[in-house]
């Protein structure tokens, strides 16, 4: 769905003559790094509340794991941050963990519009693609991502991130 929105965005500038500005993000170890006070609020602000949340607290807060090295498998460690990413929940999780982000991104008037549809930022789990107009903009959009990353303490991993411009005959990578 993101490639279809950012094809489909690219189009539309092209029609118009307009250059589209992009950056490409993604999250370090988006799963393993989810600040799990930090989503325990967030889901207590979202309506998650009393039995329900404890549950989920203690899920998250009590979890271990084991490793198997060369045949041998460890003693049980406990796992002080992030959601398992072979649970059925951390998805949603992560999703919630950063909901903030994208809420703020398609609230910013720097982002790509499409009539009167805000398409700043298609995202899939720990990826996103900024889109806006201009240069500014997307910088503006990448500094709300920055910020957020900051307050709620995850990273992006540079070697992952890139920038470019796409024109109507060439992409150029800045």
């Amino acid at each position: 769905m993101v490639s279809f929105i950012l094809q489909e965005a690219r189009k539309y500038c092209v029609e118009r003559g307009s250059p589209l500005h992009v950056c490409y993000l993604d999250a370090r170890a988006a799963f393993d790094c989810v600040w799990i006070s930090g989503l325990l609020y967030k889901l207590h602000d979202k309506g998650i509340t009393g039995k329900d949340l404890r549950i989920i607290n203690s899920t998250l807060r009590n979890a271990s794991s084991r490793m198997i090295y060369s045949g041998c498998l460890s003693e049980p460690f406990a796992i002080e941050q992030g959601t398992r990413q072979s649970s059925i929940c951390a998805p949603f999780y992560y999703t919630v963990f950063v909901d903030g982000r994208l809420e703020q991104l398609q609230a910013s008037p720097h982002g790509l519009e499409i009539g009167d549809v805000t398409i700043a930022a298609p995202t899939q789990a720990d990826d996103i693609v900024l889109l806006s107009l201009t240069r500014s903009g997307l910088q503006r959009l990448v500094n709300i991502c920055h910020d957020y990353a900051n307050r709620w303490r995850y990273t992006y991993n540079p070697s992952k991130c890139a920038a470019m411009i796409m024109h109507r005959k060439q992409y150029t990578r800045t």
